[in-house]
């Protein structure tokens, strides 16, 4: 990749009689990218010529600083005019923003030991905007129904990485593959029945979703989520019955289960079985009022 520069700005002199003779200019080049690590490695160079050969200063030292990092000193030559010559060179890494994207000012100045009417100090900058690397996909996961079919969305940063979704119910201490590289965008996944038995007297739980980024063979990184899952079906009631609980009523009528009204004492009893392994809570209402709640 080629040198790409920012704005040229003109030097100072030390009387500054040739403030307008010196030119200085910092440019960046992209050397290689770390998807991995989420990193680039650039080069900044410092460039630095004379407009006029009137000025044809050479044969001292000049000391460049660049991106903070002060260098080591260096003889100039600007007896060949409007030719630009290198003021300082530094290699090194940046680390990207989390979502891959890089665009930074740099900044690049020299000074010199010079006097007189020529060139004595400058500075430059430039904007280090560098291609994106690829990051891991990200996931959505629709709440659902246990028992139903839901879809994953993987939100994927390139078209040829692949993705391995795994989940974790909220009791669990570790990850469940249900595909490994999969490239599609879409994934449909049916939240498994055995959900039921994780929550016998409640009507949801919470499962984590991990999605694991691939290039080839390569672990770009990770990212996940949760999503909420619903119990449904009511329970199956075996059996409902009324007993009178007065002895002086079951005495008159000879029958428990005959009811003498606004004197006998009524127990109700009921009799049912969850689904899928959850308990069964019943309530009884009366004429409004609630006689029996709970799980039976």
């Amino acid at each position: 990749m080629a040198f790409i520069y920012g704005t040229e700005n003109y030097c100072q002199s030390a009387d500054h009689s040739a403030d307008n003779i010196y030119q200085l200019r910092l440019g960046y080049q992209l050397n290689s990218q770390d998807q991995v690590n989420n990193t680039s490695n650039i080069t900044l160079r410092l460039e630095a010529r004379s407009t006029s050969s009137k000025y044809t200063t050479y044969g001292y030292n000049e000391t460049p600083t660049i991106d903070g990092t002060t260098l080591s000193a260096k003889t100039f030559d600007f007896r060949s005019t409007n030719t630009w010559q290198n003021f300082g060179e530094r290699t090194f890494d940046v680390n990207h923003n989390a979502d891959g994207s890089y665009s930074v000012v740099k900044e690049g100045s020299f000074v010199t030991s010079l006097t007189g009417g020529r060139v004595k100090s400058g500075n430059a900058n430039v904007t280090v905007t560098l291609p994106t690397i690829p990051r891991a996909s990200s996931i959505t996961v629709n709440d659902a129904n246990i028992g139903s079919s839901t879809n994953i969305v993987i939100n994927k940063t390139s078209d040829s990485f692949t993705t391995t979704l795994q989940y974790k119910a909220f009791d669990e201490n570790s990850w469940t593959t249900i595909v490994n590289k999969t490239s599609n965008q879409v994934y449909g996944w049916t939240v498994p029945t055995s959900f039921y038995n994780k929550i016998p007297n409640s009507k949801t739980m919470t499962c984590q979703f991990l999605a694991q980024t691939y290039n080839g063979d390569t672990l770009v990184g990770s990212s996940t989520t949760s999503a909420t899952f619903t119990a449904t079906g009511n329970p199956v009631i075996n059996s409902v019955s009324a007993t009178d609980t007065n002895s002086n009523t079951i005495a008159l009528t000879g029958d428990s289960s005959k009811m003498v009204k606004y004197a006998s004492y009524v127990r109700l009893a009921v009799s049912a079985t969850g689904i899928n392994g959850a308990a069964s809570a019943c309530t009884i209402v009366i004429n409004g009022v609630t006689a029996v709640s709970g799980i039976v």
